[in-house]
């Protein structure tokens, strides 16, 4: 009962984290949308790997939904948001615990891995959207594609890095012992 409470705990208090991670951000209003370069996907990594694959999934798929659900520019994205971070966690996690590393590399492969299963699914849903739902000419939703992979890979390389620091920090200091979280 005990250990349970402590799990809700944690994945209310990694979610409020995504969320906050989320808010702090650099807008950048190109071409037919509005994108950002956030903190919110370092938070995810580490929530994968800080809570294993399902809490560290639903913890950053509650703070990305509900990031999206109070901002009017991306309420839209709120589902998609919560099942794009969850598999960016679960895929960090999984990965972090099935390769035989050192710490620090086998963090970077973990993000690594998790950032490029979000953005096929980010640039999948784009892709989508644009082409089925609004109808676009091709060459356009390439251009809109390039702009939102190239924004996602930013975001990814920003991400991937500080969620190692952050983790190696974490550990360094003793407060944590990534190996006993799940």
């Amino acid at each position: 009962m005990r250990e349970s409470i402590q799990k809700i705990t944690l994945v209310g208090l990694f979610a409020a984290l995504v969320f906050v991670g989320t808010m702090i951000k650099v807008d950048i209003p190109i071409a037919s949308s509005d994108t950002m370069v956030h903190l919110g996907n370092a938070v995810c990594i580490i929530c994968g790997i800080f809570l294993g694959p399902i809490y560290g999934a639903l913890a950053s798929g509650m703070g990305s939904f509900l990031f999206d659900l109070f901002s009017p520019i991306f309420i839209t994205s709120a589902p998609f948001s919560f099942i794009f971070k969850f598999f960016l966690a679960y895929v960090s996690a999984k990965t972090y615990s099935l390769i035989k590393l050192k710490f620090m590399p086998k963090t970077i492969f973990s993000g690594i891995i998790g950032c490029l299963v979000y953005i096929f699914f980010h640039t999948s849903k784009v892709f989508i959207y644009n082409v089925y739902f609004l109808k676009l000419p091709l060459n356009m939703v390439y251009l809109i594609i390039t702009k939102n992979l190239v924004v996602s890979l930013l975001n990814a390389f920003v991400s991937i890095f500080i969620s190692a620091f952050l983790l190696k920090s974490l550990k360094n200091i003793g407060t944590i012992k990534i190996s006993n979280l799940y």
